[in-house]
Formats: structure tokens, C-alpha cells, sequence
């Protein structure tokens, strides 16, 4: 046991939280495919709720440290955390984030001394408004003080984050929001199953999208959208799979619409994959993304694609049909929504695993790039 515990390398993950992101679907994937005999995993928590997927971690052995919110108490976050880290003698602290606005946990992390820092860029914008963008401005020259392993789920994410410097330097990568590609695949079983749950027929046509309600996954676009759908095509319903601080106002949007008892609110699951397979379209007009790992889900999954320019161009893996469409050009989605009607029926919906591994989006390869980062 002693041999063990020198061995194993002891990271502290900081920025996941207790709503479903990017950023909390890629820290699962990364700790369902890590070896947990070479590393140990355990998570800050600066809010009231459980991190999402926390008691898969602590049923994985990792422990979960409540720390306090350091957009309430920043210094008490910083001695705490610092604290913390100093204890447990972490060897990696791996820092995900939306945002350079706060950058508490790579201060407490640096104060600590730990020997690798991660900043991990998620996001290519921000809706948080002047101030909290002035900010992000100001405070990305701070994190090479900070940190010393920089890491982008794309480019636009890591030009949102980091200098030009810092991108061409050896301390930099890309690791893609893999996904474990067998989890998404389509099932007929699966689709079958959640559609009844749901309450949808065979013949209905299940818009679909998965993302939390805030200003940057644009709902009320979606749900404009959706109301004109209905109207040409009655036999169809919308599913949104998230919570968010908007959810009210966008079911208060549909109410005004006259579509509310045709659109299927779901939040806190589990198997997001079987709901892939129950939709028939995956839409998502997003105002900018750091990638946009639930299009490579929907995509796996074999479901065609309505998304915004606003996307990196790399999310498209090529393997079902994908439209990016600028959204100013609200005709233009309906048409492309309306095209997508008459043929999902007769494509079908199974793809080449191996072809997505060739892409970098197959997780078991891009934990090998995370190994490799902290130096395992």
C-alpha cells in the first residue's frame, strides 16, 4: 500500500460545478478513462448543490471538499483552498474555465506552490456583461504568472484565453471534449424505450437540444424557430434537456407562443445518450461556444445537425448531415429544419466509431494527452 500512495499521482480538479456544461461532461468522460491506480481525483465545491456527477465521484474514491464561493468571499476561497491543496500535498491542480474574470482558484493554487498548474480554457465569449468581460480582458495577462500548463478545447477557445505567445509555446495544447463514442451510439431499443417515457409516438418528429438555460444557448431563438415549425408541421414536439437561471422566462416565452404543451422540459438525468436517440434533429443556436461537445454527442448518436456560425468549424466530424447557419438568417433555418423533416425518416443513424477516434474526439486517446500533462 505504501508503494501505491507514492506512486499515484494526486490531482485537484476546480471549476466543475452543479450545473451540466462542457465542462462538466468532459471532467466525467476524463475520470471514467483514467487510471485510477496512477491518479487520484478530488474536487472543489463552491456551491450549495452537489457538483454534477459528484456521487459518481466519491463512489470512485474521490472526495469532494465544500469550499466557500469566492464570488461571495474570494479571500476566505483562497486561504481555504490554499489550505487545502497544502495538506493533501496535490501534485496537479487542473483549473476549468469559462472565464478569466476570476481567477481564484489558479491564485490559491499558485500560493500553494503547486508543481503543475492547469488553465483550461472552455469558452470562445462571454455573456456576463461590460464589466465581468472588462475583467476577462484585464486578467488573461495574469495566467501565465499563474499557471504553467495551458490547455484550449479549440482554437477560438484558446484565442479567448491566451496570447500568441503562449499558444505557439511547448506548455500549450489542445485536448478535444472527447466523448466515449460506444455510449452514444444509436440504439432503436433505447429510442424506442425513451419515447414512450416521453409520451411521443413513432410519428412524431422530436426537435431536440441539450444545453442550460443562459443567454449564451440562445432559447428564445430556439423556441421562435420551433413555434413556426409547428405550424407547417403539427405532428412535432420540441425537447430541451438542461436547468438554468432562464428556463422560466423561455417557458413563459412558449406560453405567449401557444407551443408550451408541445415542448418536453428535462433537467437532472442521467443518459442523456437515449435521449439522442429519441430526438430526430439536434439544434443549437448558440451565440459562441468553446467547442460544443453535445453536437459531438448528437453526431455520434447519427442525429443531423442545425447549428449557428458561432461553432468552431471543427466540431463538425463529417458524419451526418451538418448545417451551420448564421442567425440572421431566420429563413434559412426554417428551410434547413424543413429539409431535415422530409428525409430523416430514410437516413440512417450508424457511424464509424473509428472515424471519429481518426477526428480526436474518442476520450480513450485524449486521456492519454491528460496523462501526458500531468506528467504521469
Amino acid at each position: 500500500m505504501y508503494i501505491k500512495e507514492q506512486w499515484v499521482k494526486k490531482v485537484l480538479q476546480l471549476g466543475v460545478t452543479d450545473n451540466l456544461g462542457g465542462i462538466e461532461t468532459f471532467a466525467a468522460n476524463v475520470y471514467r478513462f483514467t487510471d485510477k491506480t496512477r491518479i487520484q481525483f478530488d474536487f472543489g465545491n463552491i456551491y450549495s448543490n452537489p457538483l454534477c456527477f459528484e456521487e459518481e465521484f466519491r463512489r470512485g474514491g474521490s472526495t469532494v471538499y465544500k469550499l466557500p464561493n469566492y464570488y461571495r468571499n474570494p479571500i476566505s476561497y483562497i486561504k481555504e483552498t490554499k489550505y487545502l491543496i497544502e495538506k493533501n500535498k496535490y501534485d496537479v491542480v487542473h483549473c476549468h474555465m469559462n472565464s478569466a474574470a476570476m481567477l481564484w482558484p489558479l491564485i490559491a493554487a499558485k500560493a500553494a506552490g503547486v508543481k503543475v498548474i492547469v488553465a483550461h480554457s472552455h469558452n470562445s465569449s462571454s455573456d456576463k456583461g461590460v464589466l465581468k468581460d472588462l475583467l476577462h480582458r484585464i486578467n488573461r495577462n495574469f495566467i501565465p504568472f499563474l499557471a504553467n500548463k495551458y490547455v484550449a478545447c479549440s482554437d477560438l477557445a484558446a484565442e479567448y484565453f491566451f496570447s500568441k505567445n503562449l499558444i505557439e509555446s511547448t506548455n500549450f495544447s489542445i485536448i478535444n471534449n472527447a466523448i466515449n463514442v460506444p455510449r452514444f451510439l444509436f440504439s432503436n431499443m433505447n429510442r424506442k424505450q425513451k419515447r414512450e417515457e416521453l409520451g411521443v409516438e413513432e410519428d412524431v418528429f422530436l426537435v431536440g437540444n441539450v444545453g442550460r438555460f443562459t443567454p449564451q444557448k440562445n432559447h428564445l431563438f430556439l423556441v421562435g424557430l420551433f413555434a413556426k415549425f409547428y405550424k407547417k408541421f403539427p405532428k412535432s414536439k420540441l425537447l430541451l434537456v438542461g436547468k438554468g437561471e432562464l428556463k422560466e422566462k423561455i417557458q413563459k416565452e412558449a406560453e405567449k407562443l401557444g407551443i408550451l404543451s408541445e415542448i418536453i422540459f428535462l433537467e437532472n438525468i442521467s443518459d442523456v445518450e437515449n435521449y439522442y436517440c429519441a430526438m430526430d434533429v439536434f439544434l443549437l443556436p448558440s451565440l459562441y461556444e468553446g467547442l460544443g461537445i453535445v453536437l459531438i454527442e448528437a453526431q455520434v448518436s447519427g442525429l443531423p445537425i442545425l447549428t449557428s456560425t458561432n461553432v468552431p468549424t471543427i466540431v463538425n466530424l463529417g458524419i451526418s448531415k451538418f448545417y451551420a447557419i448564421d442567425l440572421q438568417n431566420k429563413k434559412e433555418w426554417l428551410d434547413k429544419l424543413t429539409l431535415v423533416h422530409s428525409f430523416e425518416k430514410k437516413e440512417e443513424r450508424h457511424i464509424n466509431r473509428e472515424f471519429v477516434k481518426q477526428r480526436g474526439f474518442d476520450i480513450e486517446a485524449e486521456v492519454k494527452k491528460i496523462m501526458e500533462l500531468y506528467q504521469v
